[in-house]
């Protein structure tokens, strides 16, 4: 066969289906920082909503490391909390949901 012979090189991509689930949320005072399991993400995207299961708003996109703390969270609001790992292929899926409902400084939730 007379002609060229063409050769291609195709990079395969899977989307990782691991969310990574927040560990732990706590409220200062001033923020609500959150931490979580590192899965080599490229970075995460945090989101919060007013209430469970949503919709969220991004209120992060490209934070490159396993914690966030929100400044603009106010005391006595409700907020939600999921994070996402981003990688080549896009978003993963939203994490587990944690809810904080952050008290005035000096107060504390006795349960």
């Amino acid at each position: 066969m007379n002609g060229p012979n063409n050769i291609y090189d195709i990079n395969v991509f899977f989307k990782p289906s691991v969310a990574p689930p927040v560990l732990k949320e706590e409220w200062n005072g001033t923020n609500v920082s959150l931490t979580w399991n590192n899965l080599g993400a490229d970075s995460y995207s945090v989101k919060r909503a007013e209430k469970p299961g949503g919709p969220y708003v991004s209120v992060a996109d490209s934070v490159y490391i396993t914690s966030y703390s929100d400044n603009a969270a106010k005391a006595g609001a409700p907020y939600c909390y999921v994070v996402a790992a981003n990688h080549t292929c896009g978003e993963n899926q939203n994490s587990n949901e944690v809810q904080v409902t952050p008290q005035p400084k000096g107060l504390r939730c006795v349960r």
